[in-house]
C-alpha cells in the first residue's frame, strides 16, 4: 500500500515559526530576570529591615554597632 506522497516543505513559514518561538522565548527570558531582579531587591531591603532591627535593639549607635561587629 503507498503511504501516500510526502508533503513539501515551505522553508519560509518553517522558518518564520522559528523566529517566533525564539521571540517568544527571550520574552519569557526578559520576564524571569525582571522578576528575579525584584524579588532580589525584595530579599535586599527584608534583610536591611532586619539589620536596622537589630541595631534599635542593641541601644547602640550605628557606629558603635559597626566597631563591635568589627572587634
Amino acid at each position: 500500500m503507498p503511504r501516500g506522497v510526502k508533503k513539501q516543505i515551505n522553508y519560509d513559514e518553517e522558518l518564520a515559526k522559528i523566529d517566533a518561538r525564539i521571540t517568544h522565548h527571550q520574552n519569557s527570558i526578559a520576564e524571569l530576570k525582571e522578576e528575579k531582579k525584584s524579588l532580589l531587591a525584595q530579599k535586599e531591603a527584608t534583610e536591611l529591615k532586619e539589620l536596622q532591627d537589630l541595631i534599635r535593639q542593641s541601644g547602640k549607635t550605628t557606629a558603635e554597632f559597626i566597631a563591635s561587629a568589627q572587634a
